[in-house]
């Protein structure tokens, strides 16, 4: 399939597996160049390996959480893409997140703060392509009463938080 995306340039959250590595992997066969970030520092190089051998992927070890190394991974990363046409922001801290305040705190970071911190951070960039997009990667679980196992009963609000979010950024930066 052909979706016009040769030649193109993006930078995915959380890419070296999952729903991410997927989203690399069809990228990458569309002919685009995708930096990738996630927390292990292995699973990075395998997935850039694997996924980039002709140096299609190029990729850093940062915690979606820590949000200075973010913001700093997107400006080096889009510097040395040559610009950025696809953000895919896909990171999120999962199950295992306590129900506890800082449980709530933590998926607020991962989730909600990661999505925001990437989009700005990516703007500049984005504003000087022709046809940018902005993905944000969410669940079912934003909109229907899905319990999560181990969620903590944070994950579901988090993501329909950032369904909120994108539709906002929509009617702001969609013309």
């Amino acid at each position: 399939m052909d979706l016009g995306l040769a030649g193109k340039r993006a930078l995915v959250t959380a890419g070296s597996r999952g729903i991410g590595r997927a989203v690399v992997q069809r990228l990458v066969a569309e002919g685009m160049q995708v930096a990738i970030c996630a927390r292990n520092a292995d699973g990075v190089a395998l997935a850039c390996k694997e996924l980039g051998p002709n140096g299609e992927v190029i990729a850093a070890s940062v915690d979606a959480s820590d949000h200075s190394a973010l913001a700093a991974w997107v400006e080096e990363y889009g510097e040395r893409l040559g610009g950025v046409d696809v953000v895919v922001s896909n990171a999120s801290a999962l199950g295992g997140i306590p129900h506890t305040p800082e449980g709530w705190r933590r998926n607020f970071e991962v989730d909600v703060m990661s999505a925001v911190t990437v989009v700005d951070a990516a703007l500049p960039f984005l504003r000087r392509g022709e046809d940018a997009s902005i993905v944000q990667i969410g669940t079912i679980t934003a909109v229907e009463n899905h319990y999560y196992p181990g969620g903590g009963l944070s994950y579901g609000p988090m993501k329909a938080a950032l369904i909120n979010y994108v539709s906002q950024l929509a009617k702001e930066l969609g013309s």
